[in-house]
């Protein structure tokens, strides 16, 4: 809690663009991997990504990761990325 406390502060102190705070604040209540950044859908309650990990000859796998409460309350910051989002 007090290392999550600490990286939030580390991320709005830094001079970087809005964009690379969100997207960092994403990754961290989502836990995906910055591969699946690009292909993150939120819907119905959930972050839809196509998995990262997967085997060579497979097909694609999307898997859904819920909106945790934390994800919730950063959800009006997170907004304008949401937006580049859906």
């Amino acid at each position: 809690m007090e290392e999550e406390r600490e990286l939030l502060k580390l991320i709005a102190d830094s001079k970087c663009d809005e964009v690379i705070k969100h997207s960092l604040i994403f990754l961290l209540y989502t836990g995906i991997r910055r591969s699946e950044l690009a292909s993150a859908i939120i819907e119905d309650g959930f972050v839809s990504v196509i998995c990262a990990k997967t085997r060579k000859n497979y097909n694609e796998k999307r898997r859904l990761i819920p909106i945790t409460p934390m994800l919730a309350k950063w959800m009006h910051v997170l907004r304008i990325f949401r937006r580049s989002l859906c």
